[in-house]
């Protein structure tokens, strides 16, 4: 005489059937003493055909017990007996919950849900705003009804994290001239909450160098940049350093300026020729030899 198992927190339905005796036509009353807290008894049922009597007990148990219950069958006045039978309700089960990670927003977070398992009880960093990983410690709320998965109610210690947020950092790429200095331009995106690179906690802008400024394309990747709540993710660009074009029109006009110059100078020259004195004249003469 065994009924089967029960289990804390689990619903249960279990038939209980009664045959007839050869001189019986049914059962007028089906009762049960003792039933575990949380389970009833349902109206008997009498199936001639069958010729038998059945009852169910449902419900969700909500505490351990490991004894007898006495089944009381009657018959008005005619027939009445008792049935004792074994019926326990095993210790429910629970599952150690599972944390939830996050990636830092700004916001308050929350690395368990104390709701979301009423037999589950969490302490210690329960909720943290900032990038980290935090501790806790998970309870049974019931230990005396109930047990982990394992089989055991010791404290389980577990985990749950906020991963820093990205930030991209970017580098265009541009052409210049050789010679001239590269602007080397670099943007950040990714800022959460409203943050800027001037709000952001202990934030250190990344930085990119060009060490070689030959003529040709150069690939550049920023670098470094720091902050206390993001990690950076670098994208590169190419710089491209062309040569000093040469300008055709510039040397055809300077060859001209140059040709012109001297044309000049020999026009210029052409008109200090000296001139001959009249020698009739003896004055004359003597006034250009002074000269």
């Amino acid at each position: 005489n065994k009924i089967t198992p029960a289990k804390v927190g689990e619903a249960y339905n279990e038939p209980i059937t009664i045959p007839w005796a050869a001189s019986t036509m049914g059962y007028d009353t089906f009762t049960v003493d003792n039933l575990p807290a949380g389970l009833t008894l349902s109206p008997m049922e009498n199936d001639a055909t069958a010729r038998r009597s059945t009852a169910t007990i449902s419900g969700t148990p909500t505490a351990a017990s490991d004894g007898y219950t006495r089944i009381t069958i009657k018959n008005g006045s005619l027939y009445d007996f008792t049935i004792p039978m074994k019926m326990s309700v095993q210790k429910g089960t629970v599952a150690v919950p599972t944390a939830t990670n996050y990636t830092y927003n700004g916001h308050l977070r929350r690395g368990f849900d104390a709701t979301a398992n009423p037999q589950v009880v969490v302490s210690g960093q329960v909720s943290a705003t900032y990038p980290g990983t935090y501790d806790v410690e998970l309870d049974l709320a019931d230990p005396m009804n109930y047990t982990w998965e394992d089989g055991t109610t010791d404290t389980k210690d577990a985990t749950w994290t906020i991963n820093k947020a990205q930030l991209v950092v970017t580098y265009a790429g541009e052409t210049i001239e050789k010679g001239v200095a590269p602007q080397l331009a670099l943007t950040v995106t990714g800022f959460v909450n409203g943050e800027t690179a001037d709000t952001a906690r202990n934030y250190t802008a990344p930085t990119l160098s060009a060490t070689d400024l030959s003529v040709g394309t150069h690939e550049l990747t920023p670098a470094g940049g720091a902050a206390d709540d993001y990690e950076f993710v670098y994208v590169s660009g190419t710089l491209t350093v062309t040569d000093v074009a040469s300008d055709p029109s510039n040397s055809s006009s300077n060859n001209g300026t140059n040709n012109g110059t001297n044309s000049s100078q020999k026009r210029h020259k052409s008109h200090k020729k000296g001139v001959l004195p009249d020698t009739s004249d003896a004055s004359v003469v003597l006034s250009s030899v002074s000269m």
